[in-house]
């Protein structure tokens, strides 16, 4: 195979363009085979009226003799390009059509820069093969796909495409119109992916010393290409190869006339912030099931730190040039949600499967999501389950009774459901949003606590609207119980009430964002105690007040005086109140009792003691009203407490109204009972005090 490499040149922001060049071409000459360049031909691109570069404008760099001289046997040529400055994607464009046409006649076309230098002898050969391959494996005309260069400077990126002058057969653009200078390269390799016809080469391997990853030479132009754009780009492939077969032998550019079926694509995104080796590693070696295309992004969110750089440097070491394996690390920590967003920006998959890092996903997990997503075609998303271990303490337990972890089984409880309104992203597979009309794609909102509360939710119920919106007869989130991942106890197996106070801090924001989901109800714990507090602290004031202003002294000597009687008789009401308090955790805690020991025990508990489960019921009181308190702390930070006191939000959504019934009589309960109780421990306490006053040892 002839093989053409399409070199853009500009002596903009380089002093030394002609240096990059004769090193190029020094690289070429080194590593090809033979070295005088048979089979070789390279095409310069040059900005029309480049002072180094243009000969028409006295440039002093020749790059034709350059390259003539490099390689004495190549096909050579230089091309004046008109383009506004920076469209290094319109310059390939011009190339490679130069490159397909007579004179060259090439069969492959290498879309490099300036600024690389080729590694690995033999590389044309590598390339050749690379498409025998992929022709042979993936039963498609000799030329269908897209290999790339193995990048040094930007491992497991597909930077330098190669294509087969098969791709200007069905894209006689190259590449859109619409690509300025980035982006180009993962468009050309996802398009291919789709069909299981593109492949990184470990024998091509380059390196790229100014552009990739970092700062390049021009304004970086990004284009939304891996949504509509991708998905027009890959049916017309498709379409060529349905067209392939009927064409006459001899105007067939390939050698074989079938064609596979495109593949599932689904990627598999992980943001993490511990980055545990072992579990990132075992997320990593998911096996992938046939007429499946899966890539694994993960993104680090804790640069700086040694031991999540060494975990990272460990997984690039193993995974360099697999096209399937992309990591990646924050330039600061941004949080979960951002970190979620970055994974999503860098696939392009049909469908995403969002993992924790920490969780230990069924080794048939993708499996199980391809055969949900076959059986459910108008779906939008799917919610796996997320096991937790048997719980084995007190605290453990206490999280099952507390109900905060009730939807990471949903998919279990509820098994056939279609329309399961959000499931948790330690294990939650959807289609990848990408913008509608005039619509952004949705994204999770950074606007969360970095360390979660909430954003998954607002995630699903804004992805679940918009496809709605976008895909008639549309439903989800499907119930898929046998995608399975089990995730780990938090904080070493204590959980502690905090983290879930830090979740609620940002959950409390769906009631005002998703008003159609909000009810009013009778007050939880949290607000009760307070309201309670709310009340001594006014009551103490007051009478601090007045004492002070009534120039009383607080010393025993000024009992008598009326203001300092004041404040000791609000003293006296606030252990009244503060009684009160006790009461009401009473009451919740007695409540709690009947409903999981008597009434409606808790299925995840039922394997414990009884005198086990009765030891968690402080735990999980504990863990629900610190939730509840979080999420007041959420609204008083936001300037939002007043009109968000009993204020709820329905977690089943649109799945299921009657939970606010449901809801609301359970905390009217449980208003009654610290009423009840409340106005007992009152009752006592004014018997008390008048058997006090009639005690005539007092007088």
């Amino acid at each position: 195979m002839r093989v053409a490499l399409l070199v853009p040149v500009t002596s903009r922001g380089t002093p030394c363009v002609g240096t990059n060049v004769r090193a190029l071409l020094a690289s070429v000459r080194e590593t090809a085979r033979p070295p005088s360049g048979d089979n070789l031909a390279i095409l310069f691109g040059v900005d029309r009226g480049d002072p180094v570069c243009d000969p028409a404008a006295n440039g002093a760099l020749d790059l034709a003799r350059m390259a003539r001289e490099a390689l004495p046997r190549a096909h050579v040529s230089l091309h004046l390009c008109a383009h506004p400055p920076g469209h290094i994607c319109s310059i390939w464009r011009d190339l490679a059509r130069r490159a397909f046409a007579k004179p060259c006649s090439a069969d492959l076309a290498v879309l490099l820069g300036d600024d690389v230098r080729l590694v690995s002898v033999g590389w044309a050969d590598a390339l050749a093969s690379a498409f025998e391959e992929v022709a042979r494996e993936r039963g498609v005309p000799l030329g269908f796909g897209c290999v790339a260069f193995a990048d040094e400077s930007f491992p497991s990126f597909p930077s330098f495409p190669v294509i087969h002058r098969v791709h200007a057969a069905w894209m006689p653009t190259i590449i859109p119109l619409s690509f300025v200078n980035q982006d180009a390269d993962p468009f050309l390799f996802q398009i291919y992916r789709a069909f299981g016809a593109a492949r990184i080469v470990t024998g091509a391997r380059l390196c790229n010393t100014v552009g990739g990853a970092g700062a390049a030479r021009y304004d970086k132009v990004r284009v939304a290409w891996n949504g509509r754009m991708l998905d027009e780009a890959r049916d017309a492939a498709a379409q060529w190869l349905c067209w392939y077969p009927n064409q006459a032998p001899a105007e067939r550019v390939g050698s074989h006339p079938s064609h596979p079926a495109l593949a599932l694509t689904l990627d598999v995104l992980v943001p993490t912030y511990r980055a545990p080796l072992a579990a990132l590693e075992r997320i990593l070696a998911l096996r992938v099931p046939e007429g499946m295309s899966t890539q694994f992004i993960v993104v680090c969110d804790r640069p700086g730190d040694a031991d999540a750089e060494a975990t990272m440097a460990a997984l690039q070491a193993k995974h360099a040039h697999n096209a399937m394996v992309h990591l990646r690390t924050n330039q600061a920590n941004i949080g979960a949600g951002p970190t979620r967003n970055r994974a999503l920006d860098e696939s392009a998959a049909d469908w995403v499967l969002f993992l924790d890092d920490d969780v230990v996903p069924d080794d048939g997990i993708l499996a199980a999501y391809a055969r949900a997503i076959a059986t459910h075609p108008s779906a939008f998303g799917l919610v796996g389950t997320a096991e937790l271990p048997p719980a084995a303490n007190a605290r453990q337990a206490g999280v099952c009774l507390a109900g905060v972890s009730f939807f990471w089984s949903a998919a279990r409880t509820f098994p056939l459901e279609r329309e399961l309104p959000w499931g948790v992203t330690a294990n939650l597979c959807a289609r990848r949003p990408h913008a509608v009309g005039e619509l952004g794609a949705v994204r999770f909102g950074a606007h969360f606590p970095r360390t979660g509360g909430g954003e998954d939710i607002d995630f699903c119920l804004r992805l679940g609207s918009q496809m709605r919106s976008e895909l008639p007869g549309a439903y989800g989130f499907v119930a898929t119980p046998d995608a399975r991942v089990v995730h780990p106890w938090w904080d070493g197996g204590e959980p502690s009430a905090a983290h879930f106070a830090g979740w609620a801090y940002g959950d409390g924001m769906l009631a005002q964002r998703f008003p159609e989901h909000a009810y009013v109800a009778w007050p939880n714990l949290a607000e009760t105690l307070c309201a309670l507090g709310l009340v001594t602290a006014a009551q103490l004031g007051v009478a601090m007040l007045a004492t002070l202003g009534g120039g009383a002294t607080l010393d025993a000597r000024s009992a008598g005086a009326p203001h300092v009687s004041a404040l000791l008789r609000a003293c006296a009401r606030s252990r009244m109140i503060v009684a009160a308090a006790v009461a009401c955790v009473l009451a919740d805690l007695g409540y709690d009792a009947w409903r999981e020991l008597v009434a409606r025990p808790c299925a995840e508990c039922a394997h414990l003691p009884l005198r086990a489960r009765a030891r968690a019921l402080p735990h999980g009181l504990l863990i629900r009203t610190a939730s509840e308190a979080g999420r007041l702390r959420g609204h008083a930070s936001r300037g939002a407490l007043l009109t968000n006191v009993c204020r709820r939000f329905n977690w089943f959504a649109h799945m299921w109204h009657g939970a606010r019934a449901v809801e609301r009589a359970d905390s009217l309960h449980r208003t009654v009972a610290r009423a009840t109780l409340c106005a007992a421990v009152l009752a006592v306490h004014a018997v008390h005090v008048r058997e006090g006053v009639r005690d005539p040892s007092d007088g």
